[in-house]
């Protein structure tokens, strides 16, 4: 105790306790903007009717009607997005540096996202509205050395529709 009873022990310990706060609040600051620059989207379209071997498609445009993004559902309920073709995935499509590319290309498009069309040749839903969820909170755990709580921090988009593809209309 008589370390922090002068001065300059007064000072040690202030200079202290900002290491101590500083660097998980820098941590989870530099991860929730790192985030802000990189997404991925968990689009999820569920049909509740029988299992059909006819492939799905989507459209996801902005609110003046231009398609952002095209994708199709292949085997169960996610949207398996096509990418545009981007430069650094000319060489190496699962390479790290095509994934960066994906992960800032969809956090542009995503925030634009105002409808949805989807279905096949016997139904399709045109322009449905849609606003998908932003999910940033991994952004202030990703430093964390744990895999159930820590990881790359990515917004993460998120959107759910159901519909019965049969009847062609939507549920809910």
């Amino acid at each position: 105790m008589a370390l922090f009873a002068s001065r300059r022990g007064r000072v040690a310990l202030w200079a202290l306790h900002l290491l101590l706060l500083g660097v998980p609040i820098a941590l989870a600051l530099a991860g929730y903007l790192y985030g802000l620059e990189r997404g991925v989207l968990l689009l999820e379209l569920i049909d509740t009717a029988p299992p059909s071997q006819r492939e799905l498609t989507m459209q996801l445009a902005d609110g003046a009607g231009a398609v952002v993004l095209t994708g199709r559902i292949a085997g169960g309920t996610l949207v398996v997005p096509d990418y545009p073709t981007l430069a650094s995935c000319q060489q190496d499509i699962e390479g790290s540096a095509c994934r960066e590319a994906r992960a800032r290309w969809i956090a542009t498009v995503a925030p634009q996202v105002a409808t949805i069309t989807f279905g096949d040749a016997a139904c399709r839903i045109r322009n449905l509205p849609l606003q998908l969820q932003v999910d940033r909170e991994i952004a202030l755990t990703w430093w964390i050395p744990d895999p159930r709580f820590g990881g790359t921090p990515y917004s993460r988009w998120r959107g759910r529709i159901e519909f019965d593809r049969q009847r062609c209309r939507l549920l809910h």
